[in-house]
Parts: C-alpha cells; sequence; structure tokens
C-alpha cells in the first residue's frame, strides 16, 4: 500500500518523510533512491547543455529544490564526495545555530 501511494508522491515530500525515521521510511528509500537515479542521468552532459536551460527545466519538473539528506548522501556518493569529517560538522552546526539565534529578524 505504502509503494502505491508513494508512486504519486511529489519528491519533496517524499524526501522529507525518507529523512523522518517513519516506519515507512526505508520502503519510501527505494523510490527516492529510483529518482535520484532519474535525476543523475538526466543531468546536462556539456557546458552548453548547462547553460541551455535543461537543467532548471528539469528541476521544475521534478519540483525539487533539494533531495532532503539521504537524497543528497546518495548523490554525493554517486559523484565520490565523502561526507564530512564529524569534528567539522559540530563546528558547522554550532556556528548555524549561533548565526540563527543572533540574526536580526527585524529587517
Amino acid at each position: 500500500e505504502t509503494s502505491k501511494q508513494a508512486g504519486r508522491m511529489e519528491l519533496q515530500p517524499l524526501a522529507v518523510l525518507v529523512d523522518s525515521g517513519l516506519p515507512c521510511s526505508e520502503s519510501l528509500r527505494t523510490l527516492l533512491q529510483e529518482t535520484v537515479s532519474d535525476f543523475l542521468s538526466n543531468l546536462p552532459g556539456t557546458l552548453a547543455d548547462w547553460r541551455s536551460g535543461n537543467y532548471s527545466d528539469l528541476l521544475a519538473k521534478l519540483q525539487v529544490d533539494n533531495f532532503g539528506f539521504v537524497g543528497n548522501r546518495l548523490i554525493f556518493d554517486y559523484w565520490n564526495i565523502p561526507a564530512a569529517p564529524a569534528e567539522w560538522c559540530v563546528v558547522a552546526s554550532a556556528a548555524v545555530s549561533n548565526h540563527a539565534r543572533t540574526k536580526d529578524r527585524s529587517a
């Protein structure tokens, strides 16, 4: 039943559900992997293709601005981009939290 409903789901909510860690996340991960694979196979192959607007069209068709933590990791793994070291993640997280806490929201 989950896979039937997931087949009709938009990509952005799918990525959120996979990241959520809910019991259905693992079964939805397969669908996300298939979607990421399709995305990667449709990326522009040349600089001219990147400039043509095809990439923007691809994102508009997918209706996505990111693939979530799991989906982005799948893409980075495909491109052989390793995960950041844990120590760096701690420092980066603290910097983001500090910025969010101290940012003037009245502007």
